[in-house]
């Protein structure tokens, strides 16, 4: 009896681990039909449903006249799974041709123990359709999108460029990477026993959101320009490098910013990581004699001298506290304007040491040294501003002269904007507005910092500038029929190591800041040449440069654009007072707020709905941001037996859709991003079961799943 008990046990356990075992068997099976079989779910009708990723579109970037410095184009990525290929050496061997690629290069990458990879990228669209000619078992094209950049190395620096995944490693593609990518959405189909995919209006559906667009401050003609001349000078002076930043002076736009070395940002990974950089504002260095603007400027607007009074200029040699100072031509008794135009080293230093400290370190940091300027770039650097409690006896002379303090030259041309401009300090921008899906949604404004100068001292020094290039250092950068107001400098690249101090021998930065026409500034450039080898003054290398540059702007434009009052623009304006109106039909309420207030804006709200169906001004609209927006947001409808549909065409997908749920309206899409057709059209009147159909500019390709739905079998 006993024996029978422990058989009934022993056979109760067996019985029992065997159940678990099918439990556990079954579980595993339930898994992997939801989540390993390419997305599939069984639903409640024994159907599968197949949800699928919409990628969105990463955003383009274009420049001021709307020309595509970024854009996204279609590109075929050939994969492989190497376990289900049957024949691989008769595979590369048709493979090969098509791809252009040798038989022992793609054998490397066949191997039979991998399940997965990826043997081509960035194919054209007439690969996949060889390939697919080929019909071979475990060879697949898919089809992505890929950065292009058509300008090539056209703005590289500050464009950047994207990795194969599509993520910004540099520029503006890297600084801007969170708002160009965009928002992935998702869309549900079902597959019947017929292995069909069809779409069934009760499954859920997010479109994506594609990435902003951003329209550049840059004029491509402007780069391309700065671009050539800089390298041609590069080339002459036998030089390390350079960069060249043009600005509008009454904007603070940047309309060029160019760096040498540069780089293909097509084929980034073939050239050094240093030539990504944009040495325009990643790189800092004792400026020399184009700040001795600076100091001029504070004197100036001190009353401490007049451009008339004369100086003592110790006929080219003078000593300071041990230190002995040299002119490059001696001179005696000099004006302050003289002193300007030969660029006196003993005169600058002599005025560094009658201003305040104090006040000289105040108009420094005032013109915007030892600060980031904000601009949108990463990478930025401040340069060196020491306290004054840490100067040496010498210092203030020093400083007059540019040295004992770095700047970029991002920081220095915006400086020479500051007395182009009447005395104002602008926060430099390289982003003139930003578009989605079209629309304007946001316009950068001029932004004044604070005025450093009177327009009193910026109209003096305009003066002096014009005689440096006239009858001074400057000579080589004069242009005929326009007045050209500028500085040269020339300074000796310090030793950068810790256990060296002074100067590098032979070792220069040659440049040359200026603007021009001298009555009404259109255009500000600041050139920087570095450790050129044939010749080094800022005069005989920077400044050939500048001319160069500003008569191909000058040969672009015509004279007359250059003519005073062509392109007036009132700073206070300018410095937040109107904006253009934005598209908010279809934000949520909060969403239209939220833009609002980017914009400083005020907003009024009409109507107790969720979402914004109207709006006064229209969008587009030049306003002052007191006058504010009006909007209309309907409350929750009400239920009717006829519905008037509106007019979506145009709008974001996301923005049509909360128009027509503000209005009670149901709706079906197709595909993402903005409507290009509606059924029933604008104006028409629908009951309240029926529907209203999107059709959107991308669809999804059906056959994509039928990849997924082959996979799953």
């Amino acid at each position: 009896m006993r024996q029978n008990n422990n058989l009934n046990k022993r056979r109760y356990s067996t019985f029992s681990f065997v159940i678990f075992l099918f439990l556990i068997v079954l579980i595993m099976r339930i898994m992997q039909i939801q989540v390993g079989m390419g997305g599939f779910n069984v639903d409640v009708d024994g159907y599968y449903k197949l949800k699928k990723i919409l990628p969105p579109e990463r955003g383009k970037i274009l420049d001021r006249n709307l020309k595509l410095l970024a854009f996204n184009i279609p590109t075929v990525s050939v994969v492989a799974h190497p376990n289900l290929i049957a024949d691989i050496e008769k595979t590369v061997m048709q493979l090969a041709p098509v791809l252009g690629v040798s038989r022992a290069a793609l054998l490397d990458k066949l191997d039979p123990d991998i399940d997965f990879v990826t043997i081509a990228r960035k194919q054209s669209l007439n690969i996949k359709a060889e390939i697919d000619k080929l019909n071979m078992a475990g060879i697949d094209c898919e089809i992505v999108m890929t950065r292009k950049y058509p300008k090539k190395r056209v703005g590289c620096q500050l464009i950047g460029f994207t990795d194969i995944d599509g993520n910004g490693i540099s520029g503006l593609e890297k600084a801007l990477d969170f708002s160009l990518r965009g928002m992935p959405g998702k869309v549900v189909y079902q597959k019947t026993a017929k292995n069909e995919i069809v779409r069934k209006a009760v499954y859920p559906q997010e479109p994506a959101n594609d990435g902003l667009d951003y329209v550049l401050t840059i004029d491509y003609r402007y780069q391309h320009i700065a671009e050539t001349e800089l390298h041609k000078t590069i080339i002459e002076a036998d030089a390390e490098g350079g960069v060249v930043v043009i600005l509008n002076p009454k904007t603070g736009e940047v309309l060029a910013m160019a760096s040498e070395p540069g780089f293909d940002p097509n084929e980034a990974n073939k050239y050094i990581a240093e030539s990504w950089r944009p040495k325009a504002i990643t790189d800092s260095f004792e400026p020399g004699s184009t700040f001795k603007t600076v100091v001029m400027a504070a004197i100036l607007n001190e009353n401490v001298h007049s451009s008339k009074d004369i100086l003592f200029c110790e006929n080219g040699e003078f000593e300071l506290k041990d230190v002995i100072i040299h002119d490059t031509t001696p001179h005696a008794w000099l004006t302050l304007r003289g002193i300007m135009v030969n660029s006196s080293n003993i005169g600058l230093a002599k005025l560094g040491m009658q201003l305040d400290r104090k006040k000289l370190y105040e108009y420094t940091k005032s013109f915007g040294f030892g600060d980031k300027s904000d601009i949108e770039i990463i990478g930025e650097r401040k340069g060196i501003l020491k306290n004054p409690r840490d100067w040496s006896g010498v210092t203030p002379a020093f400083m007059a002269m540019g040295h004992e303090i770095t700047a970029t030259s991002l920081q220095m041309a915006n400086m020479y904007c500051a007395i182009a401009n009447g005395g104002y300090l602008l926060r430099p921008t390289v982003i003139k507005e930003v578009r989605e899906n079209g629309n304007v949604v946001q316009v950068i404004n001029p932004l004044v910092i604070r005025q450093v100068i009177s327009k009193t001292t910026a109209d003096t020094l305009k003066s002096l500038l014009a005689d440096v290039v006239n009858r001074g250092t400057g000579k080589k950068a004069g242009i005929e029929n326009i007045q050209v107001c500028g500085k040269t400098g020339t300074a000796q690249v310090p030793y950068t190591d810790k256990h060296r101090t002074g100067y590098q021998p032979f070792k220069y930065i040659a440049s040359f800041g200026g603007f021009f026409p001298e009555e009404d500034p259109q255009i500000c450039i600041f050139v920087m040449v570095e450790k050129p080898r044939r010749g080094y003054y800022g005069g005989d290398i920077s400044a050939p440069c500048f001319k160069a540059i500003s008569e191909k702007i000058i040969e672009f434009e015509g004279l007359d654009y250059f003519r005073k009052g062509t392109h007036d623009i009132d700073l206070k304006m300018a410095n937040s007072d109107s904006i253009i109106v934005p598209n908010l039909i279809g934000f949520s309420k909060s969403a239209a707020h939220y833009v609002a207030q980017t914009d400083e804006c005020q907003l009024f709200s009409v109507g107790n709905g969720d979402f914004v169906v109207s709006q006064k001004p229209s969008p587009g609209t030049l306003v002052d941001k007191e006058a504010g927006i009006q909007i209309e947001a309907n409350p929750e409808p009400a239920v009717q037996e006829n519905i008037i549909v509106p007019d979506v065409t145009g709008l974001p997908v996301r923005n049509a859709m909360n128009v027509l749920a503000a209005k009670g309206i149901r709706f079906v899409l197709e595909g993402s991003g903005n409507v290009v057709k509606q059924q029933p059209g604008a104006g028409q009147k629908i009951g309240k079961q029926q529907q209203v159909l999107l059709r959107c500019a991308t669809s999804v390709n059906l056959q994509d799943l039928l990849v997924l739905n082959e996979s799953s079998n």
